[in-house]
């Protein structure tokens, strides 16, 4: 809508989203007042876009073509509450334990599927706790030892476990340097842990071992485990109305994606996609950057050729992988950008937002504007098949057979 808007108007597309952009202020569609807790960063994020895919040249460039292969650019704005908002009771937990021998076992309900998201979990408490992440173990779901989490879904396990570990990792951090103090002669407040060493900021010299801590702790009798829990602030929702604030936070993003067309099958390549997400603190930048690739070509397959087809009854059609088709690595693009903006949820751990299911969330028309920027034409509906470009095409008068 943004692009056919922009083009009654005789405007760039981004330049017309650059003037409607969610900023710190607006109010979004649910009358939700964005502050600077929410961390909306947009504008930000597609003016970096803009500048790594050299926007203006090459949509300046690709309007003018007449080969059989055509290439087009594209661009599309997102946003995605975080958490399970006014859905329901939304909270988390986790649990620290340092054992004797040093290392430290993490629990939570929260689960990983792939996604990294127990990893990033446990730099945080690294971070917090001054130890390498190698120092911890992590133990799986289980009812009978780990605490009640919440479901791992809806974009939701950096944010809310995250701040969860925070506060159990703060509160451990506390005793342990309470205890380090007592052996170093140091206030608390000077303590610096950077295992294996644990020393004095402000003196050096006064240093001691993280097993030595450890070990004090225990003969002292102060338990080295603590459990953290994080609820978030109460959402608001009219269900009349369709206004509230139905999420503590979002995460936004800006994607521009480039293509080449073959007009005379339809056919199309996604050479390039470029994605720009705000969210906060980024906690693993390599597990955020392959969470990134990966929800850019999910996104691609949504554009392109996922699509379940019924028959005149009902029955699925294409009900396996060999007759519903999903994207493979012949069908990836050439390169995928990840940028960040740092603008973070206050709330969250280091001010950071959840990459869940926003990854996927603005690729698909990004694409599809891409396609009609290479081809003159607009088209409305997914998966855009080569046969659906090739008939938009003849439809459209742009091809003689």
């Amino acid at each position: 809508q943004m692009d056919l808007l922009a083009e009654e108007l005789g405007m760039d597309p981004v330049d017309l989203r650059l003037k409607n952009v969610l900023r710190e202020g607006d109010r979004t569609v649910h009358g939700q007042l964005l502050t600077t807790e929410h961390g909306v960063g947009l504008e930000e994020a597609l003016r970096k876009a803009v500048e790594a895919a050299k926007w203006y040249e090459k949509r300046k460039a690709y309007s003018s073509q007449t080969g059989v292969l055509r290439k087009g650019i594209g661009v599309a704005l997102m946003y995605h509450g975080n958490s399970i908002g006014v859905e329901g009771a939304d909270y988390s937990s986790a649990t620290l334990i340092v054992n004797r021998d040093g290392s430290i076992t993490f629990r939570t309900g929260l689960m990983d599927m792939g996604q990294g998201a127990l990893w990033g979990l446990v730099l945080i408490a690294a971070e917090i706790l001054g130890v390498p992440p190698q120092y911890f173990k992590v133990e799986y779901p289980d009812t009978a030892s780990t605490p009640d989490a919440g479901p791992t879904v809806a974009s939701r396990s950096t944010v809310m476990g995250g701040a969860a570990t925070v506060n159990a990792a703060y509160k451990l951090r506390q005793r342990l340097n309470y205890v380090a103090s007592k052996i170093l002669g140091c206030p608390e407040s000077e303590i610096e842990i950077k295992a294996p060493d644990v020393y004095c900021r402000s003196d050096p010299s006064k240093k001691t071992k993280w097993m030595e801590v450890v070990e004090q702790s225990f003969w002292l009798g102060i338990p080295l485990q603590e459990f953290g829990y994080f609820r978030a602030p109460p959402a608001e929702w009219n269900e009349e109305t369709g206004q509230g604030a139905p999420y503590v936070t979002y995460t936004f993003g800006a994607i521009i994606a480039e293509v080449t067309v073959d007009t005379e099958t339809g056919g199309v390549k996604v050479d390039r996609i470029i994605t720009s997400y705000i969210i906060g603190k980024v906690i693993n930048r390599v597990g955020e950057e392959l969470h990134s690739e990966g929800g850019a070509i999910q996104g691609l397959g949504y554009a392109l050729m996922e699509e379940i087809v019924h028959d005149s009854e009902g029955r699925v059609k294409n009900p396996n992988l060999s007759t519903y088709y999903v994207p493979t690595i012949y069908d990836a693009p050439d390169e995928i950008v990840s940028l960040w903006v740092e603008a973070g949820y206050r709330r969250g751990p280091f001010g950071a937002k959840g990459l869940g299911e926003p990854s996927i969330n603005a690729i698909a028309p990004a694409i599809v504007n891409a396609v009609s920027h290479a081809t003159g034409v607009r088209y409305n509906s997914i998966p855009l098949t080569p046969e659906k470009v090739f008939l938009g095409l003849k439809k459209a008068g742009k091809i003689r057979l």
